[in-house]
This record gives structure tokens, sequence and C-alpha cells, in this order.
């Protein structure tokens, strides 16, 4: 059984309010889940590309492995909608060990602390003299980390923190960043 699940929300979401209806566009999507377009349609690919979901006549159809009740599910998301993985661990599947937590869902202990926070942050990676992408995350260290994996030439003399912000806010925040500045990595 895959719990690591409960840490991506486009699958999630599909699964509360998409399962055997017709497939959101990617907009709708992210606006759903709590991320961008471009995050939605990054993850439905995962999802498609793992078998995960399907797509048949545009019908989307998610698998649900983990057999999580998709009426508390969707009761769970709709009522709070910043929900952790961490809580949906604990709800579904019981338990309060932390370090079984963080086994079943494949998490760092650094990750682990990070959900229990509130704060995000908002940051961008200059590169150049110039703002190249604007992204926000719960757990900055990690989000460094990745991007450094994805860009070796970037050091942490890249990264900048723009604002720190309440989760509610974080993606509405980025989104008008983006859209100001326009930064050449945000793209699909």
């Amino acid at each position: 059984m895959n719990h690591e699940l409960l840490k991506n929300n486009v699958y999630l979401t599909l699964l509360a309010f998409y399962d055997n209806k017709e497939m959101p566009k990617y907009v709708e999507l992210g606006k759903a889940a709590g991320v961008t377009r471009q995050t939605a349609a990054k993850r439905v690919k995962e999802l498609t590309d793992s078998g995960i979901i399907q797509i048949v006549d545009d019908i989307l159809l998610v698998e649900n492995d983990m057999e999580l009740d998709v009426g508390i599910l969707r009761d769970l998301l709709t009522k709070n909608p910043n929900i952790t993985a961490i809580e949906l661990e604990s709800i579904f599947f019981g338990g309060d060990n932390k370090y079984k937590i963080m086994k079943d869902l494949d998490m760092s202990y650094g990750c682990y602390y990070a959900q229990l926070h509130e704060k995000s942050v908002v940051y961008g990676i200059v590169s150049e003299g110039i703002v190249k992408y604007v992204g926000c995350t719960k757990n900055y260290e990690e989000r460094i980390k990745q991007h450094i994996r994805k860009r070796p030439f970037l050091d942490r003399s890249n990264f900048i923190i723009l604002k720190e912000i309440d989760s509610n806010d974080r993606y509405q925040y980025e989104r008008q960043l983006i859209d100001i500045i326009d930064p050449e990595w945000n793209t699909i």
C-alpha cells in the first residue's frame, strides 16, 4: 500500500471529487488542489504514467489501493483544504507514532516537522541578477535541495525568501508574483 499518495494533493483531490467524472481542466484542478496549473498538469502526468489514474473517453478513473473512505476524504478536504499528510495518515490509519508515520509516508524528520507548522514561504531563485523562478513551500530547506539537484549550477546564495505567509494564501501570492514577474523557469 502506497501511503505516499497522502502527500499528493492532486491525487487526493481527483479521488475525492472527480473519480468516475469528467477530467477537469488543469486550472480548475490546480485551484481545487491548492497548486498551480503547471503542478496539476505534472502530477496528472505522473499519476497517469504510474497507472494510478486513467482517463477513458474523458472520464477519470482513480485507483484507491489504500481503500480510503472517499466520503470522509471529501469531507476532510472540503472543511480543511490544507490538511496535512500526517493528519490524513493518523485519521485513516490510526496511531500517533511519529516514526511509523514518517516511515509510512517516506518522510524525513525535517519534512515531518515542517508539516506541523502553519507558515509557508514564497521564494525566488535569482540567477544572473534576474528572478528566474518564483515558488512557495512549507519546507524551504528541502525545496532548495530539490532545485539544486535539478540545476547543479545553483547554490544557496541564489535563493531569497520573498515573503513568509500563511499556508492558505501561499498559492495566491505565488501566482500574483509569477504573473507580475513572468520568471523564465516558471513554465510547464
